[in-house]
C-alpha cells in the first residue's frame, strides 16, 4: 500500500505539479522576453507614425520642414527627411552634430518617446535643401539613448 502510495504521489508531482511550475516559469519568462524585445510597443509606434505621417508637411521652424515620416518596420527604423531653407551644405555640416544631440535628447527624455525606446528603434534623419540636395543625415541607434 505505501509503494501504491508513494507511485500516487510521485505521479502527481510529474504529471501535474512540475508541469504547472514549469508553465509558470516559462509563460514568465517569454512576456518578460517579449517586453524586453519590444514586441507590445510596436503597434503604437505604427499608429503614432501613421498618425503623425497624416499631417505632414509639419513646419518645425522658419527653416525646417518635415517633408517625410516612415517606419520600415523589417529593419526597425523611423525615417524623418526634412527641407532646410537658407542654409549652405557648409553650415549645416558643421551644425548637424548640435541637431544630433539635441535629437538624441529629446528621444531620451520626452514621454511621447516611451514606445519608440521600448521597441528599440533606430532613428534616421535625412536633411534636403528646397532642390532636392542632400544637405546631410545622422542615425541614431538604440545603445546610443537606452
Amino acid at each position: 500500500m505505501k509503494s501504491f502510495l508513494k507511485i500516487g504521489v510521485l505521479f502527481l508531482l510529474i504529471f501535474f505539479v512540475v508541469p504547472i511550475i514549469a508553465s509558470k516559469i516559462l509563460r514568465k519568462y517569454i512576456s518578460q522576453s517579449l517586453e524586453n524585445s519590444g514586441y507590445f510597443y510596436k503597434s503604437d509606434v505604427k499608429t503614432a507614425i501613421k498618425i503623425m505621417a497624416a499631417s505632414i508637411p509639419i513646419r518645425i521652424d522658419d527653416n525646417t520642414i518635415i517633408k517625410s515620416l516612415e517606419y520600415d518596420e523589417v529593419s526597425n527604423t523611423v525615417i524623418f527627411e526634412y527641407e532646410i531653407t537658407g542654409v549652405s551644405k557648409v553650415d549645416f555640416e558643421n551644425i548637424l552634430p548640435y541637431i544630433k544631440n539635441e535629437q538624441l535628447h529629446v528621444i531620451k527624455n520626452s514621454p511621447n518617446n516611451i514606445a519608440f525606446v521600448k521597441t528599440k528603434v533606430i532613428f534616421k534623419y535625412i536633411y534636403f535643401d528646397t532642390s532636392g540636395t542632400n544637405l546631410g543625415n545622422f542615425v541614431i541607434f538604440p545603445d546610443e539613448y537606452l
